[in-house]
């Protein structure tokens, strides 16, 4: 048996008003233990703490941050036919989300079992995420993007015993306790290189404005290798779209990460009219799943992918 329980709060500016945005989808379906409720209850105030947020440019819904498509291919998906005023860059803005995800299964009968194997006995568990998505746009076409993070829980069986792990919310470094993460600190700079000039909509970990479409774009600090390669609309944010690992981004492509998904590294993406070439340097973690990333980029990752828009053919080569 599992349950999902999914509380996901959206901060943006109000299309009407100019002034404050508080939504909050998807209600408690299942009953919580007292340390449960309490941290629910904290995480839920702090994500719905008075927040300014910028200027309206986009009347379009924010996506989360697992759900962006690449940035340099973000433009070809929206319509032309948009109003004017979308198209003013929009000099910052913050959007936030709040994820709460219990599992449980029964006992089960296991004859044979090791270290890793999931735990034959009744067991559940809960995991919860609150993120604050803020950019600002630095000079044209360049903005620095940061998203504070705290996170709590574990994965059933410490994350263990699963080759598809039912949640992606879960991390195999858990903890009883809130814990602070600085999951993404990224710097972004677009060139564009002529053609058709196109709006891009406001969102998490993106900034509203206007993109050619032929242009480059080059990003850099720290971030997840699948913001940038393997993206996908219908199947990449366990937040918002399926949870089980195996699913959100290709099962056979291991990416250059810590044990909570991130990196630092940098990469360039070049459009030009029906296609997109991709290639990035990340750095990888000392072991699988560690805490802590190679110093010096001592072991590092190559990744390169192309993309055919007149065919949806994707190559990715790492």
């Amino acid at each position: 048996m599992r349950c999902l329980i999914l509380l996901n709060t959206d901060i943006r500016p109000s299309t009407r008003h100019g002034g404050w945005y508080r939504g909050v989808a998807r209600g408690i379906s299942a009953s919580l233990s007292a340390r449960q409720k309490k941290t629910v209850v904290f995480l839920l105030v702090g994500s719905l703490w008075g927040l300014p947020c910028g200027p309206t440019v986009a009347a379009g819904p924010a996506t989360s941050a697992g759900q962006d498509v690449s940035p340099a291919s973000v433009a070809a998906t929206i319509p032309d036919a948009v109003p004017s005023e979308v198209a003013a860059p929009e000099p910052w803005n913050l959007h936030g989300q709040l994820t709460f995800v219990k599992q449980y299964h029964p006992s089960f009968t296991s004859p044979y079992q090791g270290t890793n194997s999931l735990s034959p006995g009744s067991n559940g568990e809960a995991t919860t995420d609150l993120t604050l998505f803020a950019g600002v746009r630095l000079w044209n076409r360049g903005a620095f993007y940061i998203d504070p993070e705290i996170d709590q829980g574990f994965g059933l069986s410490n994350t263990l015993g699963a080759a598809g792990f039912p949640s992606s919310e879960a991390y195999k470094v858990g903890k009883s306790k809130p814990y602070f993460r600085l999951q993404r600190a990224f710097f972004r700079q677009r060139f564009d290189l002529g053609g058709d000039s196109h709006p891009i909509l406001s969102g998490a970990n993106e900034l509203g404005g206007t993109q050619t479409a032929d242009n480059v774009t080059v990003t850099v600090g720290k971030l997840s290798v699948v913001d940038i390669f393997d993206t996908n609309a219908y199947a990449h944010d366990p937040r918002g779209d399926f949870l089980n690992w195996s699913v959100i981004d290709a099962a056979a492509f291991d990416y250059a990460a810590d044990a909570w998904g991130y990196t630092v590294g940098g990469a360039l993406e070049w459009t030009q009219s029906w296609w997109t070439v991709r290639g990035g340097l990340f750095d990888l973690s000392d072991v699988p799943n560690s805490k802590t990333l190679e110093p010096g980029f001592k072991e590092f990752a190559l990744i390169g992918k192309s993309r055919d828009v007149t065919s949806s053919v994707d190559t990715l080569e790492s």
